[in-house]
């Protein structure tokens, strides 16, 4: 291998730790895991009850009404 060659793989190689050990470290303990940007905050799980898609709200049933015509007599 010439010089050039063995100095780019090196280049490269260099590149491609850095970029693994920045996307791959560790959080210290003390953080925040809500104030770091794309973690995920714990869910609680919710009971299928109070699920609107499988249970969905139910329509106020409607009330008779009678209307007069006129006015009073």
């Amino acid at each position: 291998m010439a010089n050039d060659s063995k100095l780019g793989m090196l280049a490269g190689l260099a590149a491609v730790l850095m970029i693994a050990v920045v996307y791959y470290q560790k959080l210290p303990t003390s953080a925040n895991a809500t104030s770091v940007p794309g973690a995920k905050s714990k869910m609680t799980p919710r009971p299928a009850s109070v699920d609107p898609i499988l249970f969905p709200e139910k329509p106020a049933p409607q009330k008779d009404v009678l209307l007069r015509s006129g006015g009073e007599e």
